[in-house]
């Protein structure tokens, strides 16, 4: 699964994305993103990027929150960058809840 959605309560984003992803995660910044699907805005939100050290597929890991499920609880998302996943963009638009 190219994105990984968590919940839980308790963990920071840092040690979900440890555990998700394998190795060590430093914050190294964010940006701020729009996910639009027939000019329609879909998503808004900041991504937050992480330096991953000790994980054999990526260097780097987004991080953001998006509402999901039916009762649109907020959802941790994480993808690594690596293949078609190659911006803040790119993860958010691969997410499961930007499926149409």
């Amino acid at each position: 699964m190219p994105v990984a959605m968590s919940s839980e309560p308790g963990k920071t984003i840092t040690q979900v994305i440890e555990r998700e992803h394998g190795g060590t995660a430093r914050l190294v910044g964010y940006e701020l993103t729009t996910a639009r699907w027939r000019d329609e805005v879909v998503w808004h939100g900041i991504v937050l990027m992480y330096a991953l050290q000790g994980n054999a597929k990526a260097q780097i890991a987004y991080a953001w929150y998006a509402p999901a499920g039916e009762d649109q609880t907020r959802q941790l998302y994480t993808a690594l960058k690596a293949g078609p996943i190659d911006s803040p963009l790119a993860a958010v638009s691969a997410a499961p809840q930007m499926t149409i």
